[in-house]
């Protein structure tokens, strides 16, 4: 029977899992607490009953023209939206992403993962190159699942977490 104690690295890796996928949730919340009230696509008064067509074909001037003050349906839905600004990209920290994700293992050696900032277990790694490294931690390797385990992380975001634990550990030596 597993004691306790062995099941600790796995609950730490579980619970940081659960807490960064619950922070990008709440990032992407509008800021304004408060929705938006949606546009209703009815009209705000009810439309009073119209007479058939004239034997003619012809429609009476009501059903012929929008009502003053109101616009034409068609018009409504046509019409782009307006343009938003797009907003400037923030930069990418590596070390916010390796304390929420990449922790869960290394400060503990989960797994055979080299601990934050142990030079000597990282030489080795270090040694084969800083895109041999990217690939191992975007593809995954032994017992590091792909991206950490985060599939939502993008390759910058890998790459920046791997940087900021390799400068811990010494550095790359181009």
């Amino acid at each position: 029977m597993p004691e306790y104690r062995d099941l600790l690295p796995l609950l730490a890796m579980t619970l940081s899992l659960v807490l960064m996928a619950c922070s990008k949730k709440e990032a992407a919340a509008p800021e304004t607490g408060a929705a938006a009230p949606a546009e209703s696509p009815l009209p705000a008064e009810p439309i009073a009953a119209q007479p058939p067509p004239s034997a003619t074909g012809t429609l009476p001037a009501a059903q012929t023209a929008p009502a003053a003050g109101t616009a034409p349906v068609a018009a409504a839905q046509t019409e782009p939206p307006p343009a938003m600004a797009a907003a400037p990209a923030k930069p990418i920290d590596g070390a916010v992403i390796a304390q929420g994700i990449c922790m869960a293992c290394h400060q503990a050696g989960m797994n055979g993962a080299p601990k934050f900032a142990n030079k000597v277990a990282w030489a080795t790694r270090i040694a084969q190159g800083r895109e041999k490294l990217y690939e191992h931690s975007i593809k995954g390797l032994r017992g590091m699942p792909p991206r950490g385990g985060n599939p939502n992380l993008t390759d910058d975001e890998v790459k920046a977490a791997v940087d900021y634990m390799v400068k811990a550990a010494g550095g790359y030596k181009e």
